[in-house]
Formats: structure tokens, C-alpha cells, sequence
């Protein structure tokens, strides 16, 4: 499944096409973009700042399988994020950790995730997130 969104930005485009005027979760109060396993979202990769793939520390991370593709269909390469990025903590008291950087300039790219041995627990109920992170200068 597909649906756009647009990072930093409220609302949600659903596989039907229903608009949702708000983050599709609302629990977090930031600009990250849930995309659950199995599905692709159109996220905006902002002129200002790199996207981030977060998951939870406790997956398997040689599990799950990202992959990112721009507006021409191109695989864009995806990065180990930085050792200095700091810990998230949820809403619900877990944590989140950056597991990719995207590297990927300004416009819209597609992320899709899958966790296909099932290593990962809750795989049919679990997400990942696309955040941005930090103003990058000098690309």
C-alpha cells in the first residue's frame, strides 16, 4: 500500500484516500511519520534537514528491510546514522533510535519497511518512523 504525507507537516493521506487532520500519531507530539510494516508512504525530505528511519532499540535491525526510492523510482542510499544522535523517548514510554539516515536531497521519496522472517516482535502491529533531524549545511 501507498499513501503520501509530508514530513513536519499534520495530516495523512490514507490507502482510501481519506484525510486525516492530524499526525497519524497522535499520541507523539512531533513530525515524525509512522509507516507500519508492509506499507510505503511519500514523505518530503525537507530542504533544511535529513530524514531518519526510527525503530526501537530492541529489534533486530539485520532483520528488517528498508528501502527508499525517489520521485524517479531510484533507490537512494540509505546511511548508519550518526553515534551522537540522541535517544527519543515515545509518549508511551519506549524508546526510539535512529537505524538510517537517508540520504536523499530535497523533494519526495518513498520509505517502505518489512520485517519478512518475523524476527521482530508484534511485526504485524509494529511501525517504524521517519523524522527529520537537525539543519545540514554544506551538501
Amino acid at each position: 500500500m501507498t499513501s503520501s504525507v509530508v514530513a513536519g507537516t499534520p495530516g495523512a493521506e490514507r490507502p482510501r484516500g481519506t484525510l486525516v487532520k492530524q499526525d497519524d500519531d497522535s499520541a507523539q507530539d512531533d513530525v515524525g511519520i509512522r509507516i507500519p510494516f508492509g506499507w510505503s508512504k511519500r514523505v518530503v525530505v525537507p530542504a533544511d534537514a535529513v530524514l531518519d528511519i526510527k525503530g526501537s532499540p530492541e529489534w533486530d535491525k539485520a532483520a528488517l528491510r528498508c528501502t527508499v526510492t525517489d520521485a524517479q523510482g531510484q533507490q537512494v542510499k540509505l546511511l548508519p546514522p550518526p553515534d551522537n544522535v540522541p535517544v527519543e523517548s515515545a509518549a508511551h514510554g519506549g524508546m526510539w533510535v535512529p537505524l538510517w539516515t537517508i540520504a536523499a536531497s530535497f523533494g519526495e521519496v518513498t520509505v517502505g519497511c518489512l520485517d519478512p522472517y518475523r524476527k521482530i516482535p508484534n511485526t504485524e502491529t509494529s511501525f517504524v518512523r521517519v523524522v527529520p533531524r537537525g539543519v545540514v549545511f554544506g551538501r
